[in-house]
């Protein structure tokens, strides 16, 4: 075996470990942001503020949907319990966090997540059934905890269930296809992107 043939095998060799260990790091983040938002659910299905607030940096930002920026953690602590002082007697029974695209980039990491909770509701109160946006950006402390630097949230509609959907799809097309009559005179009904089809190829004859 020639020399230089050796040398790339040990320089293949190094890089293709540099990748494995590297490939056993982001998927070792991975776990621990997955652990994090498993956590975070928990807390919130408890109700456990003090230990929702642990998971807070110091300086950390929320940014909530009709407030100024609530900056630092006893800020959005004192936030919080400002509001949970006017929901005395609720009872979270069911939290739903569905998170989307984590990236993890060294001690940083971004995620959002769509949210769905109930809560049972003091007698002669109406239970409470929402949903929301959330996006966090957390970062990977000296201690190597995970903690929240930055929280966006804003409420969402009820999404529609699969038959409303449908029903809705089959209307819009029915409509697209009366526009396209309407626009086009004797068309038989179509979709613009077979009109557009068949513009583009009589002008190019």
């Amino acid at each position: 075996m020639s020399g230089f043939r050796k040398v790339a095998i040990v320089v293949g060799t190094l890089v293709l470990g540099s990748l494995g260990v590297k490939r056993e790091a982001k998927d070792s983040k991975r776990g621990e942001i997955d652990a994090f938002n498993n956590k975070f659910l928990e807390l919130h299905l408890k109700m456990d503020t003090p230990g929702i607030m642990a998971m807070w940096a110091e300086d950390g930002v929320d940014l909530m949907q009709g407030e100024a920026p609530i900056v630092g953690r006893k800020t959005i602590t004192a936030w919080i319990e400002n509001v949970l002082s006017k929901m005395r007697g609720y009872k979270v029974t069911k939290q739903e966090l569905v998170f989307h695209d984590i990236q993890v980039c060294g001690d940083w990491a971004t995620e959002w997540a769509t949210e769905h909770q109930l809560a049972q509701s003091p007698e002669g109160k109406p239970n409470f059934d929402g949903y929301g946006k959330i996006a966090l950006m957390l970062h990977r402390e000296a201690s190597g905890e995970w903690q929240i630097k930055q929280e966006m949230w804003n409420a969402s509609p009820k999404p529609l269930n699969k038959g409303k959907v449908r029903r809705l799809g089959r209307l819009s097309e029915r409509i697209l296809s009366e526009r396209t009559v309407c626009a086009f005179g004797d068309f038989k009904p179509q979709s613009f992107l077979t009109i557009r089809a068949n513009s583009r190829r009589s002008a190019n004859g």
